[in-house]
């Protein structure tokens, strides 16, 4: 089930190009929020391959407004980059799950391990981040906890694109 989720779109050749793609995949840190059809996700993932940055994608479905189907989510997609990546997280949720411990200290301890373990150039891509919704945590989590978590350097040096 978590395959169609992380798996990096397709990027054999770049079928639309548009400027704001190119200025994206060489600057440090780009936040994208598109509605549906208006940016095509496979011209995206084409052109931050030609700008050889990695790819951690993610396709956000509504379970993922749940805390923990979230970070579940996340740290599969970070482990397509870097396999260590969640396996601290994931054996604490396992040991004591999100309501009863709280979940700012998971969402950090995500954050944490993605700073290390991730190549510094790597794009963050968040796809149909509409279905976070505001009466779910998850969106909230991911602002204050674990995107704050990764060292400035780290975070300036990202892309992240929120793609509906």
């Amino acid at each position: 089930m978590l395959f169609g989720k992380i798996v990096v779109p397709r990027a054999a050749h770049l079928e639309l190009h548009h400027s704001i793609l190119s200025e994206a995949a060489a600057s440090r840190l780009v936040l994208f929020t598109a509605p549906a059809g208006y940016l095509c996700t496979d011209s995206l993932s084409a052109v931050l391959k030609q700008h050889r940055r990695p790819r951690l994608w993610l396709r956000l479905g509504p379970e993922d407004a749940d805390p923990a189907a979230f970070l579940v989510s996340f740290a599969a997609s970070a482990q397509e980059l870097c396999p260590t990546v969640g396996l601290a997280t994931l054996e604490q949720m396992q040991r004591q799950p999100g309501p009863t411990a709280g979940w700012p200290p998971l969402f950090a301890c995500l954050g944490r391990e993605l700073a290390l373990g991730r190549p510094d150039s790597a794009a963050i891509v968040l796809e149909h981040l509409h279905r976070l919704s505001d009466s779910q945590p998850a969106l909230e989590l991911l602002g204050t906890h674990l995107l704050p978590a990764l060292p400035p350097n780290l975070a300036r040096a990202s892309q992240i694109a929120y793609v509906n």
